[in-house]
This record gives structure tokens, C-alpha cells and sequence, in this order.
């Protein structure tokens, strides 16, 4: 009931209190449910000397540690495509991206990535709590995202707001403990999974 203010980066500060929620039921035999969402990678209005309001905040250290591929590497074939003649009329009214949109959207990709440096750590500490705590083997890990984010596909400089793969296509996945099914576990299901499933 009472409004304070944490210092830290809020991805780090989520992930603190995650892993001190495992530690603090380590001694409980009674079944939890914790439920971690990221802020990392959605947008911050604060702009960063690396990173500008458009787009995600990573810390400093990250932004400068990244040594992923260059965004021309793995943009999509659908990047900034010359023919968006079967599209619907509100995509085909998008101009082909001029060279300063590419470079904005190129920082906008890397601030973004950089920022997902700090959720896998947060991942792995999360994961390694519960292996320290003895719960491991007791307990279901989903990951999962909310949607995608347009990098100049199909002509769209940005947002998620569109019903193409780049936007609905995200990453799910599940770690199940052994015996916890009944039996063995699938390791991957080639089909369309959604949140119902998850339900």
C-alpha cells in the first residue's frame, strides 16, 4: 500500500525479487506460482545516450557489450520488400524506407537486443535459484512473449499492431520436470500453439 522507489535497472530489480521470492519458499513445502514479467524490451520515454525514445533502454554495459550480428544480416526477407502490391491498401501506402529510417530502425533493433541481454540473465538466475533451492525438479518453467515488433518488414518502420509473422510468431516454451506428465515429454510441437494452450 505504500509507493517506493527502487534504485536499478527494472529488469534487474524484477529479477531480484523473483529470486528472492524462490529463495524465501525454499523452506515451504506448499506448491507457488510466480509469474515474472519483463518490462525489457517494450520502449522507455527516457532517452539514453545510446538509445533513443523509440525504442528499448539497456544498460549502458550492455549496449556496449553487444557483439551480436549487424541488423543487414538478419533483417527479415520482407525488410523494406520492393512489391507490397498484395498487401492490404494501409501497408501499400508505405513508402519504401529512405536511408536515415533504415539507420534509425537499425538502432532501434540493437537497443532492443541489447536490452535482452539483461531477461536471459534474469532467465538463467531465476533457473539456478531454484536448482540452489532444491526446487528444480519440482517445477514448471513457461516462457513465453506477448508479441513481436516490426523492424521495417513489409515497409513498416515499427509497432506490433499487425497480423504478419514477425508480430504473432514468438518464442514458447515450457521445461517440465521428469515424471510430471505421466509421461515422456514432447521436445517440440511443429504446431500453431496459442495462450489457450497454456490454459
Amino acid at each position: 500500500g505504500e509507493f517506493v522507489t527502487v534504485p536499478g535497472y527494472l529488469t534487474d530489480v524484477l529479477t531480484d525479487r523473483a529470486v528472492t521470492y524462490i529463495e524465501d519458499r525454499a523452506s515451504e513445502p506448499e506448491p507457488f506460482f510466480l509469474w515474472l514479467s519483463q518490462i525489457a524490451p517494450h520502449n522507455n520515454r527516457s532517452t539514453t545516450r545510446h538509445c533513443p525514445s523509440t525504442a528499448a533502454q539497456p544498460t549502458a554495459e550492455d549496449y556496449r557489450a553487444f557483439d551480436g550480428p549487424s541488423f543487414s544480416k538478419v533483417r527479415s526477407p520482407s525488410f523494406n520488400e520492393a512489391d507490397t502490391s498484395d498487401k492490404p491498401q494501409r501497408v501499400r501506402r508505405h513508402p519504401r524506407l529512405s536511408d536515415d529510417q533504415i539507420a534509425h530502425i537499425h538502432r532501434r533493433w540493437r537497443c532492443t537486443v541489447a536490452a535482452l541481454s539483461s531477461v536471459d540473465r534474469g532467465v538463467g538466475r531465476v533457473k539456478s535459484a531454484l536448482r540452489d533451492t532444491g526446487q528444480l525438479d519440482d517445477t514448471v518453467l513457461v516462457f513465453g512473449s506477448d508479441n513481436g515488433l516490426l523492424f521495417g518488414e513489409h515497409r513498416i518502420p515499427g509497432g506490433k499492431s499487425e497480423a504478419y509473422d514477425e508480430v504473432w510468431r514468438v518464442p514458447f516454451a515450457m521445461r517440465v520436470p521428469p515424471g510430471a506428465l505421466g509421461s515422456p515429454a514432447v521436445g517440440k510441437v511443429s504446431e500453431l500453439v496459442t495462450q489457450q494452450d497454456l490454459t
